[in-house]
């Protein structure tokens, strides 16, 4: 895969992450350790998608790409009520393998989140005219690893815009949500991966777009703190070092092998301390 942009038509998404270069989730497994991820690029692991990541993915879909909505998914009947009703197997057999099944009931949830979004005033109009599920793969200037990076949808003027499910969009759930799921890394990362191809690739900026899964399908569109985002980029420097030095060794450590001490939490040991 040489270096450059890649529209969905020109890349599909299966064969993005079926594809060379580390992406920034494969960093962040490094974060646990090496080994894992090397389990992970050898297909000794499985990922086997949740609810929540199916309906995730279908958002996007339904949202960002309708056409690729209609080709990736089929609704079931009203008749079934759950994927254990009675006849629903038998329909199941019948369907197109290449499409994923979605209930009727989910199918509602789907569409009031692509209304909610279509209807936000920021970001209703950024959708019109946007490219959606645009690849880019560039060369790391200090390690010269190949870096890939897969983005919800770049509007007009430049700003991604980063869609995430959620059941709660308020200031504090999103605030744990990005420091748990390590978004600042993934912030930084799409930042700057494509900022390596020269300055007329630079993003305008980018945007988290939370939106919850439940009726009224609130949303909050927030730009991370600078202070963070250079924590991400420091973090994803840290991991990205870690892998080419992996990579290049081709050794692919686990957790350290000697015994060690180790503590409560420190909310643990503040309750413990604090008890009357």
């Amino acid at each position: 895969m040489k270096p450059g942009i890649y529209q969905s038509t020109e890349l599909s998404n299966e064969a993005y992450h079926s594809g060379p270069g580390v992406s920034q989730s494969q960093l962040k497994m490094i974060g646990k350790s090496p080994a894992h991820l090397k389990a992970s690029l050898d297909g000794l692991t499985k990922d086997d998608p949740t609810v929540g990541k199916f309906i995730g993915s279908a958002i996007h879909a339904a949202a960002l790409e309708p056409d690729e909505f209609d080709r990736q998914y089929v609704v079931a009947p009203e008749e079934f009520g759950a994927r254990n009703a009675k006849g629903f197997k038998a329909w199941k057999q019948e369907q197109d393998p290449r499409q994923t099944i979605i209930m009727s009931y989910e199918l509602t949830r789907i569409f009031g989140m692509r209304d909610a979004l279509h209807r936000h005033p920021w970001v209703g109009p950024r959708l019109a005219g946007a490219q959606c599920e645009v690849s880019c793969f560039a060369n790391d200037p200090v390690t010269d690893e190949l870096c890939r990076v897969r983005f919800d949808m770049v509007a007009e003027d430049g700003m991604i815009l980063d869609l995430k499910k959620t059941t709660d969009a308020r200031d504090g759930a999103i605030s744990k949500a990005i420091g748990n799921y390590g978004y600042y890394i993934q912030n930084a990362y799409y930042l700057d991966v494509p900022s390596w191809l020269g300055d007329d690739y630079r993003p305008a900026g980018f945007a988290f777009v939370f939106i919850e899964d439940e009726p009224p399908y609130g949303i909050a569109v927030r730009f991370l703190d600078p202070e963070d985002l250079e924590r991400g980029r420091n973090e994803y420097r840290r991991l990205l070092n870690r892998y080419h030095e992996c990579r290049v060794n081709d050794h692919w450590p686990s957790y350290d092998a000697e015994p060690s001490i180790i503590s409560l939490p420190g909310y643990a040991r503040y309750q413990i301390d604090n008890q009357e």
